[in-house]
């Protein structure tokens, strides 16, 4: 049953692609957001509720939730969902989306955006503010990747930063690929190098570059 309902005093309603695509990652919301409401001592006090965003437009499920007395809410999920509800809904509602919200977005809405981009903006920034000034970037090989090593290293670099390097990884060759970016493979030929002129062993700890934070 999409729409579980617990009696209590606040009534939030969630909005999820429960079924398609991102079924599998709407489950794992799921199970959280009931997890974090059963372990909750105030459990009593709030129930929720969820809605199937492939099944129903986002008229009907704000319909059905208005009735039930839902007037706080969490998602959609879908980034081209959330302008549309967040104009659907009535100003004085309360709205954690997540996805980026569009910047006409009322006081009471606030967004907890999931995208790629969004969190290597965050990643980015928070870089700059903890004074970081040299990265490495390691570009995995999903393929919202590229994106978000991108967003990356145009948001660190317009604020002072410098990119050293950008690292692609390569199938099956992920130790290969990042020894070599943090020239670990160098530090070891080093040692083998040193190791070569004399008998005695000398104990090696890898190194990685030192130009990089």
């Amino acid at each position: 049953n999409n729409n579980t309902h617990y009696p209590s005093r606040v009534h939030v309603g969630v909005l999820l692609p429960l079924t398609g695509d991102l079924a599998a990652v709407s489950s794992s919301i799921r199970e959280g957001l009931m997890a974090a409401h059963f372990s909750s001592t105030l459990r009593h006090e709030w129930s929720i509720s969820f809605f199937d965003t492939k099944k129903y437009t986002l008229d009907e499920i704000y319909s059905k939730g208005t009735k039930l007395g839902i007037h706080n809410w969490i998602g959609p999920l879908e980034k081209s969902k959330v302008k549309e509800f967040a104009n659907i809904i009535n100003s004085s509602d309360n709205l954690l989306a997540l996805n980026e919200l569009p910047t006409n977005a009322t006081k009471q809405s606030l967004s907890l955006s999931l995208s790629p981009e969004e969190e290597a903006t965050q990643a980015a920034n928070f870089s700059r503010i903890q004074g970081y000034e040299k990265a490495l970037i390691i570009e995995g090989t999903h393929p919202w990747s590229k994106r978000q090593a991108e967003t990356f290293a145009s948001q660190f670099s317009s604020h002072g930063g410098t990119v050293v390097e950008h690292v692609v990884l390569q199938p099956k060759q992920y130790s290969k690929n990042i020894q070599e970016a943090l020239q670990i493979d160098l530090s070891s030929q080093r040692y083998k190098q040193v190791q070569k002129l004399t008998r005695t062993p000398i104990k090696f700890i890898s190194q990685p570059r030192p130009d990089i934070d």
